[in-house]
């Protein structure tokens, strides 16, 4: 799962990174990226656009919750999930996330990013809903794969990371395997450690909340 993430990166160091063509909304940088935000995005293939979206598809159900994460194992069962794999890939921006390890009854709260420190790229999913207003609003969905040795002990899913050199490839619509991307990232390029409580609320955002605990 991935349910909070950072991305604190400045504008002109994203399109750098990532060889951004054109941005398209302005971003803004977060230590505690939660659901339902607008979040920074890359889509496009030829033209590589950041931009934003509402993190969270809408609920298959009424009152169900909105789809924060799709697992990649079972893209294709899913219509819905199917349907948008074929033509509505993006990349989420991040440059860690936030896991819950469980303690006995607490879940302690971990930091989790690349080694080297560089920023990182979620695979995702998005899509054009339509609102009461006639309006069109964009939303999209984090796909997690199951967790690599290092994250194990944390947690049983992470977030599909994807390689520089392969975003290409998985914005590609022409490219329909993309089967070989949905994998867990190497271990060896990633470190966590352990950070404060106050990550839990949503409300606090700030450097302290990626710095490690003590002890």
């Amino acid at each position: 799962m991935c349910g909070r993430y950072t991305q604190t990166r400045k504008l002109d160091v994203l399109q750098k990174t990532f060889a951004i063509d054109k941005v398209v909304a302005e971003i803004f940088p977060s230590y505690n990226v939660c659901p339902g935000q607008n979040v920074a995005t890359i889509a496009g293939h030829g033209e590589r656009r950041l931009g934003t979206l509402r993190w969270g598809l809408p609920p298959l159900r009424k009152a169900g919750r909105p789809l924060i994460n799709a697992r990649a194992e079972t893209l294709r069962e899913k219509p819905t999930f199917q349907r948008l794999l074929s033509s509505r890939r993006c990349l989420f921006v991040a440059d860690g996330f936030y896991e819950w390890q469980r303690n006995g009854a607490c879940k302690q709260p971990v930091y989790i990013h690349l080694k080297n420190r560089a920023p990182m790229v979620f695979a995702g999913l998005w899509n054009a809903v339509q609102v009461d207003d006639g309006g069109k609003n964009v939303c999209g969905t984090i796909i997690t794969t199951q967790a690599n040795g290092l994250l194990s002990p944390v947690h049983h899913r992470m977030p599909v990371i994807i390689p520089p050199d392969a975003i290409d490839a998985w914005l590609d619509p022409e490219n329909g395997d993309v089967d070989e991307l949905l994998q867990p990232y190497p271990d060896d390029a990633m470190r966590w450690y352990r950070v404060s409580d106050a990550v839990h609320s949503a409300a606090n955002d700030g450097p302290e909340l990626v710095k490690a605990l003590e002890g």
